[in-house]
C-alpha cells in the first residue's frame, strides 16, 4: 500500500496501559472520505507486543479542522475502552513485525542505522509513524543522520521526540515526492 495524500495521523500522549499491563501507544490514523469527510480509527501498539490492534471506525467528520478538534477530546477513559474493543490487524501487525525483524537484523549486522524509514514509508505513513514512535530520540537522530534526511543541516538538538518522527515523515515525503517527479520526468522524455 502506498501512502495517500489524504492520510492523517496524530500520536496520542499519554499511553494507554491495557488489561494484560501492556503500555500501548495510541495513534489516531484517519482517511479522507467522499465529499472531504474523514474517518477516523484508532491503532495501539506495544513495544512489549508484536501485535497491532486497530478499532473501527471511531468517527466521521466533516473537515480536517473537526477532526482535530475531536481527536483533543479522547479522554483516558475513552482510549482504554477503545483498547479493549480494539482487535488485532493482521495487516498492521505483518508490517509491524517486518519493522522489527528489520530493526533486529540491522542491529544484529553492528549497523547504527536500525531501519529503512523508505520501506516503512511504502507501507503507509501511519506504519513509519507508529515504528519511528518505538525509537529513543538518540536513535532518531541517528536515522536522520545516516539517511541524510537533514541536507540543510538544521540544528535538530531541541527537538523533541515527536518533533524527530515529524521531521522524518516530512522529509522522506519531500525525497519521495522529488523522486516521482523525476521519474515522471524521465519517463515523458523517454
Amino acid at each position: 500500500m502506498t501512502p495517500s495524500a489524504h492520510e492523517l495521523v496524530l500520536d496520542l500522549e499519554p499511553g494507554v496501559t491495557a488489561k494484560n499491563g501492556f503500555l500501548y501507544r495510541a495513534t489516531l490514523v484517519a482517511r479522507a472520505a467522499a465529499g472531504g469527510h474523514w474517518n477516523a480509527w484508532l491503532e495501539f501498539v506495544s513495544p512489549d507486543s508484536q501485535d497491532v490492534l486497530r478499532t473501527g471506525i471511531e468517527t466521521h467528520q466533516a473537515t480536517e479542522v473537526d477532526l482535530h478538534r475531536w481527536a483533543t477530546t479522547l479522554s483516558d477513559v475513552y482510549l482504554r475502552g477503545a483498547l479493549d474493543r480494539a482487535l488485532i490487524s493482521s495487516a498492521e501487525t505483518a508490517a509491524h513485525r517486518q519493522a522489527v525483524a528489520q530493526a533486529s537484523g540491522a542491529r544484529r549486522r553492528g549497523m547504527a542505522n536500525a531501519l529503512d524509514p523508505f520501506e516503512l514509508f511504502a507501507l503507509g505513513e501511519h506504519v513509519l509513524r507508529r515504528e519511528l514512535q518505538l525509537f529513543r530520540r538518540a536513535t532518531l537522530l541517528a536515522l536522520i543522520i545516516n539517511h541524510d534526511l537533514n541536507p540543510r543541516a538544521l540544528d535538530l538538538s531541541t527537538f523533541t521526540k515527536a518533533q524527530l518522527v515529524a521531521f522524518i515523515v516530512t522529509a522522506i515525503e519531500a525525497r519521495q515526492a522529488r523522486t516521482d517527479r523525476n521519474r515522471r520526468r524521465h519517463s515523458r522524455a523517454s
